[in-house]
């Protein structure tokens, strides 16, 4: 009980702050999170979407083993990024950041069907939260955002309905491959950084 108690404290007070830096950094609402309490110095609004998810995620939960397998894929996602940084830093090591990139994408198709609908779920509405963030906020057009963030979600349902751990290999070659290009690693550059200026025109206007 003491254990995971501690880790649940830990992560509540990291994850509360984590929703708080995107919203300063333009990737989440800040007119939602991007509120510090005064006096306690934490963003209460960011607990209680912490909590919301929280639940969202133990309801839809058959089992103890069926969370750990939903976790278990949201931490692959984060695995992901390694590769697909590499590559797009330095456009040398594609090669073998596609290996890379394959091996994790084969962990990833042997979560269970239901759980990895779940988790395609849940980054779909994250991805979403980020777009209208995006649109609303930094006055990016909806085609653009939309070029954005479409690639990775439409990548991972493409991973739901592979049937097959050679189809897995070849589709995850051909998006890697797309998504280091040298003009669309520039789109994100563009698009996922924010300046100074931003943060300024976004505090006005809340």
């Amino acid at each position: 009980i003491v254990s995971p108690s501690g880790t649940c404290y830990s992560y509540l007070g990291a994850s509360s702050r984590m929703f708080y830096s995107m919203a300063l950094s333009g990737q989440m609402p800040r007119w939602t999170i991007g509120h510090i309490h005064k006096e306690y110095n934490i963003c209460r609004r960011s607990m209680l979407i912490n909590l919301g998810l929280t639940c969202l995620v133990l309801f839809n939960s058959d089992s103890w083993a069926s969370l750990m397998v939903i976790i278990t894929g949201f931490i692959v996602i984060g695995y992901m990024a390694a590769p697909v940084s590499m590559g797009a830093i330095n456009p040398k090591t594609r090669v073998f950041g596609t290996l890379v990139f394959i091996i994790v994408s084969e962990v990833m198709f042997s979560i269970p069907k239901e759980d990895l609908l779940k988790v395609n779920l849940a980054v779909m509405v994250l991805v979403a939260s980020y777009g209208l963030t995006l649109i609303r906020e930094r006055k990016i057009p909806f085609i653009t955002a939309l070029s954005f963030l479409s690639p990775f979600v439409i990548y991972l349902w493409a991973l739901y309905f592979c049937n097959g751990y050679t189809l897995v290999a070849i589709v995850s070659a051909l998006f890697y491959i797309i998504i280091t290009l040298p003009k669309y690693v520039a789109l994100c550059k563009k698009y996922s950084s924010i300046s100074d200026s931003d943060i300024a025109a976004m505090e006005v206007s809340h």
